[in-house]
């Protein structure tokens, strides 16, 4: 290379460190010129340039200026454009004021309209930039969640407007101007293996007013981590996603702006559901970068007000120059029902993503079904812990909230509340070293009447390692205590390893073996025991060894020796010998066998004393194998029984909610009713309707030595009907069965199967009345087929629907 030419380049590159050195850094912070609110995601451009930047959530941005004397654009969709000019490295505010009759605008669209056309590209690149499929990725994260309320700033402003308001106002103002109402803060760790390998662990975590912290563990899970899936989960809500497959056709997008920054256009895109389409939708603005047509960063609400309304900003960067991936959440939520002073309390939830790190050196057996969980210290980390996550200090608002929520927490008694709101989810009372079990505290059956009892369960305050418990309970109507106790022994918590000795001294549903899965919280599934009219007392001894074995099957094995006492006055016809018969009521049973339950694709959440399920996109399957002895220990009847269930909710975009559930047994033989099944029927005059039962079924009508029921509801949730003082859930419901009987001459009540087939189906105005954790409802169902009743009026049945959100 001739020397000239080294000479240029030389000098190039001493005019290129020069000018980097002369540059200056134009930093800042954007707010709403009314509200003070940080506004996100607000273009910033040195004019005659490609230079430019945007706005964090936070409303924060630095801009490396080119020439200081250049004047700088801000510009945001709603907002009127500013112009301004660096004046030094200091630290600025700047405030944009929202445009005035946004709504009287008006917008021409072109015979083609542009937005679709970069929409197209977005959706054809939908699962490329997706940062959930195929790269396996890690990273940190800082969530912080607070709530508090709004007071208007210009009335704080003006002392005669302050002064004019009510004392109780006054002080609402001034307390929510200095503090907040409740913080709570969580670090996490998250590694991700593709297509659906998760697991993120709790560092640490910290909720003002209380030391007991994993209750708040989903506190932060306000939204989907990311934009590109065919739906988006906002407050549990579930929305169809701009981003789907069927998006053009049910959203109009509308091209707002477009932005050069270096090499590449930032095309800002509203979108609202169209007129006419009546499905779950939202609206907002999304920012489509031009390399790779991938989202930058994207604002939404629900297209419909609610009483609780919730608004996102997600904002993506580029890593690697490989993979757009989130940076930024935030999550804005106002409680329109809960007023505070003169203003509506609102949440803010905000996440900040670091530390990515594209396809680490990760393997898919590492990862297990639990998909969340908290370390043992989680709630006790000190500052230094906290220093390494929090992307800003805690101001003196966030400061002196934890103080003094702290302090009143400790006066009030925050902790024993919680611990009361809390039993009312879990049915587990938290009293220190023992729980208090409220299922036994009060139930109502047809055969015990009103049965009132009491249950302690040792916690880990006494040890991690093992529980002891035992209850009692005294039913009103049969006049009989019952009783029972156990320990149990965790072997190894990751696998939910444990083994469990029993006692109990109780009563069951006579042929009541299907199978059952325990009580959590209130649930309509719960209603059927109420109509139990026959029910066998058994003094059982067991033993059971649980754990989960490879991903999500898990296998419980037990063992057990009863004693039977049947429902007066059903005897068991026994031909011992030929011409023989013994007629009892009364044996003793040695059973062996296991269950399986395989759930495919569920996720788990790990607390410290116990796991929740987060549920999966398959069907959770179980199957129970039973085994009586007739030649072990005191065993009088030798059978085998097969037990089977499979259910899943499937929620199907702009459709609704549809659940299935199939219910079947085998017993193939001859063994007494105690030991079959009785099918669930749940009609009476007046009553409340028990889901997953035969509503119009009279209850004991029919009992079966092999069966197969099935139980179909779909949800339309208000896809169907709604205005705005008239919004149902409406819910069709259709449940069938089939069933028989092997040996109907050992038994001394007489028996009826649903051999040609049972039918019934009805609808249901569910949440016609409702609270924000429950709604009454009603619902009509008719029963038809070969099982049809003469007068027409026997076929129906007429019932309250119940809905709890616990």
């Amino acid at each position: 290379m001739p020397f000239h030419n080294h000479k240029i380049i030389i000098l190039f590159v001493v005019f290129a460190a020069c000018g980097s050195l002369q540059s200056q850094t134009y930093n800042g912070r954007v707010l709403d010129q009314k509200t003070r609110e940080p506004l996100a995601f607000v273009s910033i451009v040195e004019q005659g340039s490609v230079n430019g930047t945007y706005s964090d959530i936070d409303g924060r941005f630095a801009l490396t200026m080119i020439d200081t004397s250049s004047v700088v654009l801000m510009n945001l969709v709603g907002y009127e454009s500013l112009n301004t000019k660096y004046a030094s490295d200091e630290f600025i505010t700047v405030r944009l004021k929202e445009k005035e009759n946004l709504l009287n605008e008006i917008v021409i669209r072109p015979s083609v309209n542009p937005a679709e056309r970069i929409m197209t590209k977005v959706i054809e690149r939908r699962k490329i930039n997706n940062p959930e499929s195929d790269i396996a990725f890690t990273y940190d994260s800082y969530n912080k969640l607070v709530f508090g309320a709004n007071p208007d700033s210009t009335t704080m402003a003006d002392s005669a407007k302050f002064a004019a308001l009510d004392s109780s106002t006054q002080e609402a103002y001034k307390f929510l101007s200095d503090q907040y109402l409740f913080m709570m803060e969580s670090a996490t760790q998250r590694k991700f293996y593709p297509p659906d390998k998760s697991e993120e662990t709790i560092i640490a975590n910290r909720v003002s007013g209380l030391k007991t912290t994993e209750f708040f563990l989903l506190g932060t899970q306000l939204q989907s981590f990311s934009f590109y899936g065919q739906s988006v989960d906002l407050l549990g809500v579930t929305y169809m996603s701009p981003l789907a497959e069927q998006a053009i056709s049910k959203y109009l997008f509308i091209l707002e702006d477009s932005t050069f920054i270096d090499t590449d256009t930032v095309y800002t895109i509203s979108f609202q559901p169209r007129k006419g389409k009546n499905f779950e939708g939202m609206k907002g603005q999304l920012f489509i970068n031009t390399n790779g047509y991938a989202l930058q960063n994207v604002i939404a609400e629900p297209a419909e007000n609610t009483s609780i309304q919730i608004r996102i900003q997600q904002q993506y960067e580029l890593i690697d120059n490989r993979k757009w991936f989130p940076k930024q959440l935030n999550s804005a939520i106002t409680f329109r029902q809960f007023i505070i002073g003169s203003e509506p309390m609102t949440g803010e939830g905000r996440s900040y993503i670091k530390n990515v790190k594209l396809d680490p050196p990760l393997r898919q057996s590492e990862f297990t079904p639990v998909t969340l969980l908290i370390l043992p210290k989680a709630g006790t980390r000190p500052d230094s812990v906290w220093n390494q996550y929090r992307e800003h200090e805690l101001d003196n608002k966030e400061l002196k909230t934890y103080h003094f929520i702290d302090s009143l927490g400790k006066a009030e008694n925050f902790e024993r509340k919680m611990k009361g709101f809390e039993a009312l989810t879990t049915g587990q009372l938290n009293l220190g070293p023992v729980s208090f079990d409220l299922n036994q505290l009060m139930r109502f059956n047809s055969y015990e009447g009103f049965r009132l009892g009491g249950g302690l369960r040792t916690s880990n305050l006494v040890s991690d390692k093992f529980s002891v418990g035992g209850y009692y309970a005294y039913g009103f109507r049969d006049t009989h205590s019952k009783y029972g106790g156990d320990a149990l022994i965790h072997l190894y918590r990751k696998r939910n390893a444990w083994v469990k000795f029993a006692y109990s001294n109780d009563v069951m549903e006579m042929g009541g073996n299907q199978l059952d899965l325990p009580i959590q919280g209130f649930k309509s599934t719960q209603i059927y025991p109420f109509f139990i009219s026959r029910m066998d007392r058994r003094e059982k001894k067991e033993i059971t060894v649980n754990g989960r074995l490879i991903n999500n099957v898990t296998l419980s094995a037990f063992a057990n020796d009863q004693y039977v006492k049947t429902f007066e006055p059903y005897h068991f016809t026994d031909i011992a010998q030929e011409n023989v018969k013994l007629h009892y009521n009364q044996f003793n049973l040695t059973e062996a066998g296991f269950q399986i339950r395989y759930s495919p694709g569920e996720k788990l959440v790990r607390l410290p004393t116990r796991e929740l399920s987060l549920g999966g996109r398959f069907p959770v399957f179980y199957f129970k194998f039973t085994h009586g002895f007739n030649d072990l220990l005191n065993g009088d009847i030798k059978y085998s029984r097969f037990d089977f269930r499979a259910e899943k909710t499937f929620n199907i975009q702009n459709i609704g909610l549809f659940t299935i559930m199939t219910v079947a047994g085998y017993v193939p033989d001859d063994a007494p009713l105690s030991l079959l099944y009785n099918a669930r029927g749940s009609w009476q005059k007046f009553t409340i309707a028990a889901a997953n039962s035969f509503e119009t079924m009279r209850t004991n009508e029919f009992q079966h030595s092999q069966f197969v029921a099935v139980h179909l509801r779909h949800n339309f949730s208000q896809l169907l009907l709604k205005s705005k003082y008239f919004a149902p859930n409406i819910v069709l419901v259709h449940n069938m069965m089939w069933g028989k009987m092997d040996f109907t001459q050992s038994h001394s009540f007489p028996v009826n199967t649903t051999s040609l087939g049972y039918t019934e189906s009805g609808v249901q105005l569910d949440n016609l009345m409702h609270t924000n954790i429950s709604g009454i409802g009603i619902g009509v169902f008719y029963r038809y087929g070969a099982y049809h009743m003469p007068t027409m009026l026997d076929n129906f049945a007429f019932k309250l629907t119940s809905s709890f959100t616990f």
